[in-house]
């Protein structure tokens, strides 16, 4: 039967539509609604959303903060500082200090929930950005080549169509917006992982707290301390553990325990699992491909997990999206008439990009496949973990102290101190 209020009705034209608004979308919605810019910003979900994902919100994301004027944000929280983080590669240990980065020093464990909610609720205080929730665009709206509005359905099933002088699909890993512009990935490198994360109450602590990532054989434990004294647990195995990827499908909650006090024996997990008590649901990521698009085009661009995707565990997605969100801003703010600007605004956005996350993103990519660790790493590992200058050039790649060519850098000169 059709529905009588099903109708295609134009509303308004604005500046900018944004679809999705979480970390990316809200920040972008930020930048351009303080800006002046008349927004539209979509998504199809309601918030505050129940994820119960707990992600690592290091320095350099708290001084992304302040630069939104969300600082306030972390006094609010209920979640500790988190001064170090350790990585174990088998029987490597490399721990230390968070590095520095422009004075500030506090890291967290955040949840997304939390943290979705405080950048949406900034984004729609501005009287210019106008917010749509549980919108569910359909398809985009072109002149020729040049993208001007999207369609899409509300809640009641009324089908609405607004146009705009740019569409930015904020919307995630499986973006209806890259979808509708039939883009094909630059890179594309398919995970043999599958992720399953939960979150523990009475875990037994580490002293000081420290953000925990353990890669023991062909699996990864990652473990983040987050709000009102839980754990944001991450367990990742690969899919040829087919008993596994079958316990969990038929009981994720049950075989999440089971996994934790069973496999992870090399490091003594189980001891610390005495009192913990799983206090959510679990979640689960177990299809995905660590990928890289064209990021805009003639009416369009993407942002967040829309145009780039690498593996959770680096635990660098929320800086990213916060990042990203206010570059595009900066960038459509620096170019104004974004028809005649087109090709000037994709250099530079896609060059920035590959200057900003290649590193990390090559990173992601040696630890999305199931292989053993090589003779060469794990050397490299010891050495890391034996020289100080090395750890922390290490553990700043994660927080975006420093990059994979400073660590290089600093390993050949140990080397060649070792051989004068």
């Amino acid at each position: 039967m059709n529905n009588p209020y099903s109708v295609v009705t134009t509303i308004k034209s604005y500046d900018v539509i944004i679809v999705g608004a979480s970390f990316a979308g809200s920040t972008l919605a930020i930048e351009l609604g303080q800006s002046g810019f008349q927004v539209l910003l979509l998504d199809q979900m309601s918030f505050p959303e129940t994820s119960s994902r707990t992600y690592p919100f290091f320095n350099s994301a708290v001084n992304l903060l302040k630069k939104l004027n969300l600082e306030s944000y972390l006094e609010e929280i209920d979640s500790p500082t988190v001064p170090q983080i350790l990585f174990q590669f088998d029987e490597v240990c490399i721990k230390g200090e968070v590095p520095v980065v422009n004075k500030e020093s506090r890291n967290y464990g955040v949840k997304r929930s939390d943290l979705d909610f405080v950048l949406f609720k900034k984004a729609i205080s501005f009287e210019n950005v106008t917010c749509l929730q549980g919108f569910q665009v359909t398809k985009l709206l072109r002149q020729m080549d040049q993208v001007v509005g999207i369609a899409g359905v509300n809640r009641l099933g009324e089908t609405f169509q607004y146009t705009a002088k740019m569409v930015i699909g904020a919307d995630g890993r499986n973006s209806i917006v890259r979808r509708e512009l039939n883009l094909q990935p630059m890179l594309n490198l398919e995970s043999d992982y599958a992720y399953f994360h939960g979150s523990l109450s009475g875990l037994e602590p580490l002293n000081p707290l420290h953000f925990e990532v353990y890669r023991v054989l062909d699996q990864i434990l990652a473990v983040f301390p987050t709000t009102k004294n839980q754990y944001g647990v991450y367990v990742i195995f690969p899919h040829s553990k087919q008993s596994w990827m079958e316990a969990f499908k038929q009981s994720s909650e049950d075989a999440f325990l089971r996994y934790l006090e069973t496999e992870f024996s090399q490091i003594n997990f189980q001891h610390r699992l005495k009192h913990a008590k799983l206090t959510t649901r679990v979640e689960s990521l177990t299809d995905y491909s660590n990928y890289w698009y064209e990021g805009l085009g003639k009416g369009w661009a993407l942002v967040g997990d829309a145009v780039i995707f690498k593996e959770p565990c680096l635990g660098q997605g929320v800086h990213d999206a916060i990042y990203a969100g206010r570059y595009l801003a900066e960038l459509l703010k620096k170019y104004p008439d974004w028809i005649y600007s087109s090709s000037t605004l994709a250099y530079e956005y896609n060059r920035h990009l590959v200057e900003k996350f290649k590193g990390p993103f090559d990173l992601s990519g040696v630890l999305t496949k199931q292989q053993k660790l090589t003779a060469e790493e794990k050397m490299m590992h010891q050495m890391i973990s034996a020289y100080p200058e090395a750890t922390e050039k290490f553990l700043g790649i994660f927080n975006y102290a420093n990059n994979m060519n400073e660590l290089n850098s600093t390993i050949e000169q140990i080397v060649k101190s070792k051989t004068t």
